[in-house]
């Protein structure tokens, strides 16, 4: 599913409307947070990652922690248009409940397997997801 430089601006803009549309329409904060790191995440999502939207538990997928929860906004629109989940269920983001909340703590949720506000909170959420013979000194 590789995506040329010029297919991955074109799916940036795109999501950058969205998400000034939907920022704009919920009154989720943290825009800057969630435009600065939309390149990325589409890079990500779109090129890299052996995830697949029609078997997101696959044991085999790479893992994703996103250690910037103020981009979980931007992170979502990205898995939406990605196929992960229907785009109608980011109407619903923010509400208690859902499993699109601006900072999630719980592992599973397709696409992603954390997002949270630093790396140390994530390490301590989720392990050690490059397994400690990664991390010297352990």
């Amino acid at each position: 599913m590789t995506k040329s430089a010029t297919e991955l601006e074109a799916l940036a803009r795109e999501l950058r409307a969205r998400i000034v549309a939907f920022s704009s329409r919920t009154g989720t904060p943290h825009l800057g947070s969630c435009l600065s790191c939309l390149d990325i995440l589409t890079a990500l999502y779109f090129n890299i990652p052996r995830v697949d939207p029609e078997n997101p538990y696959d044991d085999r997928r790479d893992r994703f922690i996103l250690s910037k929860g103020h981009g979980a906004p931007a992170l979502f629109q990205v898995l939406a248009m990605r196929g992960f989940f229907p785009e109608s269920d980011l109407l619903e983001s923010d509400h208690d409940g859902s499993g699109t909340r601006g900072t999630c703590r719980f592992p599973g949720s397709a696409g992603w397997d954390a997002v949270t506000r630093t790396e140390a909170m994530a390490r301590d959420f989720y392990g050690d997801p490059a397994g400690s013979e990664a991390v010297p000194g352990r």
